[in-house]
């Protein structure tokens, strides 16, 4: 089981379906960022990240004709047990959708409906360990 998601991009040069080749490259780097170290507190609650990494990938597909768009998935990195890539994939979509959500809210200083998604990504991961 894969966690795939679809990030869109809406207004500004997006409602001609362009956009900013900067801005999008900066954006799927956040995005990376994000995931990896939203993965990292779900799966290390008790260990600090400094320069360790999961063993997972972030792929995205090419974006689709006349949209702004883009597929994405969690990858295992090739030659590594699956644990890692088995562990966060099984939070899910719905944990990485909460995840990306809680950030670009958070940072576009709406605190109060960020936090509406981290206390659903403590669900998420609440159940996860109950299982």
């Amino acid at each position: 089981m894969a966690a795939e998601f679809l990030l869109r991009y809406d207004g500004g040069d997006a409602v001609g379906h362009t956009m900013d080749m900067r801005l999008l490259g900066r954006s799927l780097i956040g995005v990376d960022q994000a995931i990896h170290r939203g993965l990292w507190a779900a799966t290390h609650p008790d260990i600090p990240r400094g320069k360790k990494h999961l063993d997972i990938r972030v792929q995205v597909a090419a974006p689709q004709a006349a949209c702004v768009e883009v597929a994405g998935a969690l990858s295992g990195v090739m030659g590594v047990l699956p644990f890692a890539y088995d562990v966060a994939t099984g939070l899910g979509t719905d944990y990485i959708k909460h995840l990306l959500s809680a950030v670009i809210l958070y940072h576009g200083g709406r605190k109060a409906d960020a936090q509406v998604h981290m206390d659903k990504m403590l669900d998420i991961i609440s159940d996860a360990q109950a299982r």
